[in-house]
């Protein structure tokens, strides 16, 4: 692989997991942002919009990580590397975010 080909994969394994970084951080601030809300049974209005947002954070990580993945995947059949498809890690990342 050429330079410009490796450094354009690392960066699209950063976007990645990054995504699946934000992913998790945002899942976590939504649980316990409704362990929150449930202390007194009453969903307040700052409540509601935290938790719009860290949904907002959600999609949008969501988005990154399956165009990466996506862009990852044109990036190897590209360059005629179709056996990195058949690796264990790739199938379980792509389980996983299919999941």
């Amino acid at each position: 692989m050429s330079a410009g080909v490796e450094i354009l994969d690392f960066l699209l394994w950063c976007v990645q997991e990054g995504g699946v970084l934000l992913s998790v951080g945002a899942a976590l601030a939504v649980l316990a942002g409704y362990v929150y809300a449930l202390r007194d049974g009453k969903v307040t209005e700052k409540e509601a919009r935290y938790s719009k947002n860290s949904h907002r954070v959600l999609d949008i990580v969501l988005v990154l990580m399956v165009a990466s993945g996506l862009a990852i995947v044109a990036l190897h059949f590209s360059l005629a590397q179709e056996a990195v498809f058949y690796a264990p890690v790739f199938l379980f990342k792509g389980i996983l975010m299919a999941g």
